[in-house]
């Protein structure tokens, strides 16, 4: 089984545990129709259709996937110390911006362990195919806008890392 699909399932596990702990430790709110409340898993504001949920989720995700692709692959970033101060600011603008529209999920695993143990299957597909959208949509965009074209323009060889597995786990420091 390849690493990814290890990493999807140990979020799904992860998602739905995480959801039983907050159970666990707000056992008065246990009534049915008070799951949902205690667990507050996201929601599309009633004021919005569930499209304009998917746009924004879709835009949260996809500026969260370019600034991580940004400041991992790209070689003319030379000061890596910022890493974790832009993926957090790029995690408080979506939550500034959407939080109160959609709960800026930008990850499915945070609305799915609250949503299956709520019984709750109210716009999955809106937290499902938007941040999936939106991250495929900055992956593939970055790579073939930014790096391609930088590394044609200039003859640089500095992004041959983004084509093989092992140089991208190098690049991350992951080590198995």
């Amino acid at each position: 089984m390849s690493t990814a699909l290890w990493f999807i399932l140990t979020q799904l596990i992860a998602s739905v545990l995480a959801a039983l702990v907050v159970i666990l430790i707000l056992p008065m709110e246990m009534e049915p129709e008070g799951v949902g409340e205690v667990l507050d898993y996201p929601s599309v504001n009633i004021l919005m259709t569930e499209f304009s949920g998917f746009i924004l989720e879709f835009t949260g995700s996809m500026i969260y996937t370019w600034i991580y692709f940004s400041f991992l692959f790209d070689k003319r970033i030379n000061d890596k110390n910022v890493y974790g101060f832009a993926l957090g600011a790029a995690v408080f603008l979506a939550q500034l911006c959407c939080g109160n529209l959609t709960g800026a999920c930008i990850n499915p695993m945070k609305h799915f362990g609250p949503s299956l143990i709520a019984g709750s299957s109210k716009n999955l597909w809106v937290y499902w195919l938007g941040p999936l959208f939106g991250s495929f949509f900055s992956g593939f965009y970055y790579y073939y806008t930014i790096l391609l074209v930088y590394e044609q323009g200039m003859g640089d060889s500095k992004f041959e890392s983004m084509k093989n597995t092992d140089n991208i786990n190098e690049a991350m420091n992951l080590t198995y």
